[in-house]
């Protein structure tokens, strides 16, 4: 018998009594499989359990035929998340680029020239004590 992690799941509940599903591939061949199911603590020493279960795998000509809701299937022509994500992240960069070409020419009235004089001359008048407009 070979032995690996079939699935794990983390449960946070508090509750005195928690009913949880743990969901995982049955084997490809029918028949009756034997797994461990543990159950652990990680914040109490000793309280762990663990207990043996039985599943019957059914053949696959025997289990019903899946058949998707016609709103499932006109699902199929809409994004997926990652599609709508990556749009969004495509947008999003071009008018960045739009933004920072904004404010590198919105900068250059209000700089100083050479000498650092502002372009106006209010700050050079200021600096002399002389009255500004």
């Amino acid at each position: 018998e070979k032995e690996e992690i079939v699935a794990a799941s983390k449960v946070t509940s508090q509750d005195r009594e928690v009913v949880h599903d743990l969901r995982f591939l049955a084997p490809e061949k029918a028949g009756r499989y034997k797994y461990e199911l543990n159950v652990m603590s990680d914040c109490y020493m000793g309280l762990d359990e663990g207990a043996e279960i039985v599943i019957n795998v059914k053949p696959a000509t025997k289990v019903p035929e899946y058949k998707p809701h016609e709103a499932d299937l006109e699902l199929e022509n809409e994004p997926t998340l990652f599609e709508q994500v990556m749009a969004g992240h495509l947008e999003d960069s071009d008018s960045e680029d739009e933004d920072e070409a904004e404010d590198e020419g919105e900068g250059d009235e209000d700089e100083g020239d050479a000498n650092g004089e502002a372009a106006n001359g209010s700050a050079h008048a200021a600096e002399e004590g002389v009255p500004t407009e």
